[in-house]
């Protein structure tokens, strides 16, 4: 949460820039490069949890969020001692938090969809595994394997009857 008086400053900010054309492309600037941060955070975080175990991922995915919040807190302070501007380092976490925010909600309403568009790999479902210790088939087993092949025989018997009359 931002204080009273950081709020302040960012809408100084944000009026100053509506009367300055040189900062309002300094915070369009920053606002289109946090988007993309903010994206390739995303598919980073998405690619470690598609392609390691989910304990591994979770410490994995961890260390990544500190690592990334870590980057960009030093950015920021960089950008606002480089710019003179003051408020501006607030700005530009301000810009990320919201486009992070922003993806979260996409990837709660349609989690495919984000991974998709960002690049991601989807997460493969876990199937069953094939039977491959050649034990025998239990009876239950055995009856429904012959049923579904009695229905087969039946139906390919039933489409070529249909096809020579």
């Amino acid at each position: 949460m931002t204080s009273r008086a950081n709020m302040s400053d960012d809408v100084t900010l944000k009026e100053r820039a509506e009367t300055d054309p040189v900062l309002q492309r300094v915070l369009e600037t920053y606002c289109d490069m946090c988007h993309g941060l903010a994206r390739d955070y995303w598919k980073g975080f998405l690619e470690i949890s598609a392609t390691n175990d989910p304990a591994s991922a979770m410490a994995l995915a961890s260390a990544y969020a500190a690592k990334f919040e870590e980057v960009i807190a030093r950015k920021a302070a960089e950008y606002e001692a480089e710019a003179g501007i003051p408020g501006l380092g607030e700005r530009y976490l301000a810009y990320i938090e919201e486009e992070r925010e922003r993806l979260l909600q996409e990837y709660q309403r349609d989690p495919a969809a984000l991974r998709r568009s960002l690049g991601a790999p989807q997460l493969v479902p876990e199937t069953a595994p094939a039977r491959q210790d050649r034990q025998r088939m239990s009876m239950g087993e055995l009856a429904a394997r012959t049923a579904v092949r009695a229905t087969v025989w039946t139906l390919v018997r039933d489409a070529i009857r249909a096809i020579l009359r």
